[in-house]
Order: C-alpha cells, then structure tokens, then sequence
C-alpha cells in the first residue's frame, strides 16, 4: 500500500456510523513501523472486552418492494426500540448509531451469558408482539476495538457476520466463547457454520423468558433529527396515514442511490490487518471526496463502502463510471448498484445526510450483496430513465427473496 497516498486523505476519513477515527492511531501506523508489535500498542487504547450482540432484521428488502418507505422506517424501528431498552436494563450500552435495520449493543465484562441470553429470548418474544419485523441476533465475546464509536477487529466482523448473513428470523444464535451455561438453555449447533467459525455455532432452542424485565429509558440512537422521529411515531400509532402524508410531501423525493464499495482483499484478522484495512478505507473515502460529482451529493462516507444521490440515473452511471477509473488509476477495484425512485431524504443526526427508502436498500444489495468485482449493476427501473439502452449485459439475480433485475455496465 502507497503510505504516500493515505496521508492527505487523513483528515476527512470516518468510521462506522458514528464519528471520526483517531487520526493519531492513522497516522502513527501510516508512518511508523507495520508489525504486529506496533499494531498492538497503537490498538490497546480502544480495546474493550465483553459480549456483543449483533441483529438483522430479515425481509427488508421484500418489505420495502412491497410497503411504502416511510411505514418500512416505522415497522423498523419497533425492534429498535425494544432491543436498546432491554439491553440497556441488562447493561448494555448501543453502538454507534442505528440506521437501517441493523443494531449492535456491548455488555462489558464481566458478563452473565445466562442472563444475557434470557434477555435476548425476552426481545424476541416483545419484537415478536410489536408488528411484523423479525429479528435475527447473535451473541459473541471476546476482544473488540471501539474506534469513531462503532467497533473493529475480528471478534466484531465475526458477530456481525452472523447476525446479517446466517440468523434467520426471530433466531438467536450463540458462539462458544460467550460461555453459555447449558443449565436451563436448551441449543442446538448450526454445523455448516463452523466453516465461518471454527469452534462452532449454536441456535437457542430454550431459554428463560423475563417478562419481569423492565425496559431502561433513553430509546436507541437514532439516526434522525429528535422532531424528525416524534413525527415518524406519530405517524406510526395516533396520527396515522395523515401524519404520513405531510412527511412524505416534506421528505420524499425521486432520487438515484449509487452505492459504491471497495473489493477487499483477502488477509489476515490480526491487529496489524486491521489497521491495514482501516487505512485502505482512506484511500475510498479521498476517491469519492475528491471527485466531481455535478449534481450529485455524498451521503455517506464509511468503512469501505460510500452512499451518493443525484437528480437523474445518467448523473449516478456517470459518476460510478469515473470512481471506476479514478480507482483503478490508484490499484483500487470498486463495485457499485444504481437504482432510481422515491427516497426520504433528511438531515441526519450525526451530522451526516439520511437516505431511507427501496431504492437505497435494491443499490446496496447490488453493489454489496450481489456486486462483482470493476462491475456497475443498474436496476431495471434506474435502466429505464436512461434513455438509449446503455452498453453492458442484462443480469437477473435473487436476493433475499426478491428478483432484482438490471443491466450490468
């Protein structure tokens, strides 16, 4: 990796949803020696240990084909709402901040495994009386590096991993280092997943519930402006379809969602890897900061991967087909998804821009889920505002269900 070319991008580099990296722990491994002995004193500062809870929602991208954005946000964020309230009752505390369908608690040591998986059994069965939305979740412990408020390193990519890829819906599923007592669970192993984690997977069959567990104040972070929120739960209980209304004529407008991802390269879940990849994410971050993007807006800049709107899918290809280059030039591969249609666009509470919506959902499932490797996926309905059929191939792929179709460019 070119150091040279990282350290001018320092300065604007995020991780994770939440806030800034350390630019002293970039800047000290940028500059210094890259063995593992300097990885460890760099990282040891941002380490914490304990259990961490990752979950899924499964179906969004089926919901959101089906629902209209703003009732997706809402049926979203019950979930929520339950997990942040009995977490933090059973001490926990959130990460970062939860966009999307995605959430991610810490328990620090020490850890009562048992009673931490009561209380997931206790979400679920709450999450299950709240609407439709069912939740996958998994429990790991270990060592994590809390870094710009989200966390790094291999024990983090691993519950995450879990969580998105393999816990289906309303499931729990549990790693052996958590140390769960067999005294009252009843678990089952997922064998295929000890290919993605060597000491093994449970699923929760049996658990005690805690219907005594009174959910902690203070709701989970929000990725919205506070009046933002109220009036999206307004919207979903008193007001209703009128409150909907008036927010989608303040909020939604038709928007193409480019999605644009760097291809990772195959290494090692060392401390010096980490810092390895952390610095690679500078490279994007300075590649989509730096071009020029007409009309176009970045949304959000982060861990590898960036969001970017524009008024027209010409504007998205055109600005995808130039970051292709751009990295390319730099020995970067990026992956991107395209897709067009009506978006909830907001001032985030971060101080980022919020996107919400199907469209943002279909372009990160093509760019991230079902990308290639230099490839520009563009959705049907994208496809369809562009005029004279661009070069490229059709393409017909199933994720989560749902039939995404498109040309290939």
């Amino acid at each position: 990796m070119a150091t040279q070319k990282l350290i001018p991008a320092l300065a604007d580099v995020t991780q994770d949803i939440a806030g800034p990296l350390p630019l002293e722990l970039l800047y000290g491994w940028a500059g210094g020696p890259r063995d593992p002995a300097t990885a460890a004193r760099l990282l040891a500062p941002y380490r914490v240990a304990g259990a961490v809870v990752a979950t899924d929602s499964s179906g969004l991208t089926e919901m959101a084909e089906e629902r209209d954005a703003l009732e997706v946000m809402a049926l979203i964020s019950r979930p929520k709402e339950v997990l942040a309230g009995l977490g933090r009752a059973a001490g926990g505390r959130p990460i970062g901040v939860w966009v999307a369908d995605n959430t991610e608690m810490i328990f620090p040591e020490p850890v009562d495994a048992a009673g931490l998986v009561d209380m997931l059994l206790e979400a679920q069965v709450r999450i299950a009386a709240a609407g439709p939305v069912r939740v996958g979740m998994c429990a790991h412990r270990g060592a994590f590096f809390e870094l710009g408020g989200g966390l790094s390193g291999a024990a983090a990519a691993t519950v995450e991993y879990l969580a998105e890829e393999h816990a289906g819906p309303g499931e729990i599923l549990v790693t052996p280092e958590l140390g769960l007592a067999a005294g009252g669970h009843v678990l089952r192993e997922r064998p295929e997943l000890r290919a993605h984690h060597p000491g093994g997977v449970c699923a929760v069959t049996s658990a005690r519930r805690r219907p005594d567990l009174v959910a902690a104040a203070g709701g989970y972070p929000i990725p919205f402006p506070r009046a933002f929120y109220e009036r999206l739960q307004r919207a979903d209980h008193e007001r209703g379809e009128e409150e909907r209304i008036r927010l989608e004529a303040e909020y939604l407008r038709p928007l193409a969602v480019l999605f644009v991802a760097r291809e990772r390269a195959p290494g090692g879940d060392g401390e010096d890897a980490l810092l390895d990849e952390l610095l690679a994410n500078v490279l994007l971050d300075g590649l989509v900061r730096q071009a020029p993007l007409g009309g176009g807006a970045i949304y959000r800049s982060t861990g590898g991967w960036a969001m970017l709107g524009f008024p027209e899918p010409a504007e998205a290809v055109a600005a995808a087909a130039a970051l292709r280059e751009r990295g390319r030039a730099r020995g970067v591969t990026l992956r991107a998804g395209i897709d067009y249609g009506p978006v909830l666009v907001y001032d985030g509470s971060e101080g980022f821009r919020g996107l919400d919506g199907g469209p943002v959902n279909c372009a990160s499932k093509l760019c991230e889920d079902a990308g290639r490797p230099g490839a520009i996926q563009v959705a049907a309905r994208a496809v369809a505002h562009l005029g004279p059929q661009p070069p490229g191939e059709p393409f017909e792929v199933v994720v989560s269900r749902v039939r995404l179709a498109g040309r290939r460019l």
